[in-house]
């Protein structure tokens, strides 16, 4: 899979020739004016909008020499998680004067401390605490909070948030909040609803073990009153590659896994997408649930908080094959 910039290759005009004549044959895909992706990295973009969204992000930077990565576009090469409608719109980036004005380009004019930037595969790019206090100024709450979560993953620091006032209150709320715990967006939004409506679970990333002390399941969320709880969004089974019998066997599996937490006495709580949208009716479940666990014996086994492995920001220079 490559990235190809124009600006790299021979200035005889052969070369440019080529990369329109491929482009014209389907060969390419342009995504920035002078770059384009290969057909094998073109099928990934296609099927993934922050692929298609850092793409263009390294075909503008590789023309600028005054630009930072910022905002939106930072988060994308920081690896935080956005909303796909955000990435879709123009890449953004900050320098300290607007240059010329570009579409598909959102420049914010500003000053830059040393210490607000970092280098990402050859791209000047704000730092992960700096691009969340940028985030605080065009994406929601519960969107923030992801992204802080995400950065919090990588070993990012979030103390001290600064931000215009207007933005202050909700770097205040995310930074009170968010936990190196959750592993998607989907668990943060969740955390979201569940703080807006009262309802909270004692533990994320639980590790539930048997009587035996054998492991069992690791669990989104679990409370000490006997109910666990998972997002039930990660395994597509109607969508795993390879075959329906590769499907079929990942239901069993969740089937076998959740019989043997029942099993022990764990009561087990799901909720997906839909779920997140009618939240009213959400808490009212998982209250319900709650109160008939409390209600029942104690789970048999035991439980862990063990540490999570620090998350990795994406490696654009190997899907891009920078070098």
């Amino acid at each position: 899979m490559r990235l190809i910039n124009s600006s790299k290759l021979p200035s005889d005009g052969i070369a440019e020739y080529e990369l329109r004549q491929r482009h014209a044959r389907g060969e390419l895909t342009r995504v920035h004016r002078g770059t384009y992706l290969d057909s094998e990295l073109s099928v990934l973009a296609a099927n993934s909008a922050e692929v298609t969204h850092a793409s263009r992000v390294f075909g503008f930077m590789r023309r600028s020499e005054t630009a930072t990565v910022s905002g939106i576009s930072a988060a994308v090469l920081h690896g935080l998680p956005l909303l796909n409608h955000r990435l879709t719109g123009p890449i953004t980036v900050t320098r300290r004067n607007h240059g010329a004005r570009r579409a598909h380009v959102a420049v914010r004019r500003s000053h830059l401390r040393a210490e607000d930037v970092t280098t990402l595969h050859g791209l000047p790019v704000t730092t992960l605490k700096r691009t969340i206090q940028d985030l605080a100024e065009s994406v929601e709450l519960p969107e923030l909070l992801a992204a802080t979560e995400a950065a919090l993953r990588q070993g990012g620091d979030i103390t001290d948030l600064e931000a215009p006032l207007r933005h202050r209150r909700a770097l205040r709320w995310v930074g009170m909040h968010a936990s190196a715990r959750s592993e998607s967006y989907a668990e943060s939004w969740s955390k979201y609803v569940f703080y807006q409506h009262g309802f909270s679970f004692d533990w994320q990333q639980v590790s539930v073990f048997d009587e035996r002390d054998r492991f069992v399941a690791r669990c989104d969320f679990g409370s000490e009153l006997g109910l666990l709880g998972e997002f039930d969004g990660r395994i597509k089974y109607g969508k795993i590659a390879g075959s329906t019998e590769a499907a079929a066997d990942a239901i069993m599996a969740e089937k076998e896994r959740e019989h043997r937490l029942r099993s022990l006495g764990w009561d087990v709580a799901r909720w997906t997408w839909g779920d997140l949208h009618d939240a009213d009716r959400l808490i009212r479940r998982l209250n319900a649930q709650l109160a008939n666990a409390a209600a029942a014996p104690r789970p048999r086994g035991s439980i862990r908080i063990e540490p999570l492995k620090r998350a990795q920001p994406p490696n654009w220079s190997a899907i891009f094959g920078l070098h």
